[in-house]
């Protein structure tokens, strides 16, 4: 569903958990990567499970442990929005 909603969406940000119930996300930003360079925000309470794979990509933002406040995610955002561009 990820994958889906971001072609048909074109998101200028990705917020996801690590952990979703209907598959893996590891596979899913890799596939939106491959459409689209779009930075990712990954969630997680479990971020010593985020694939090495995922770990080195220049567009994986930032790993949150939950929980996570909006004061987590400002400079986050914040960063993105300052400095990202698409190729």
């Amino acid at each position: 569903m990820l994958i889906a909603t971001c072609r048909t969406t074109h998101p200028d940000l990705v917020i996801t958990d690590l952990k979703m119930p209907d598959g893996d996300e590891g596979t899913a930003m890799e596939a939106i990567w491959l459409d689209e360079p779009t930075p990712v925000i990954v969630i997680s309470a479990f971020p010593q499970d985020l694939p090495e794979s995922l770990r080195v990509s220049p567009l994986l933002i930032a790993v949150l442990v939950k929980p996570i406040k909006t004061t987590d995610l400002e400079p986050v955002i914040s960063r993105i929005t300052a400095g990202f561009h698409r190729s």
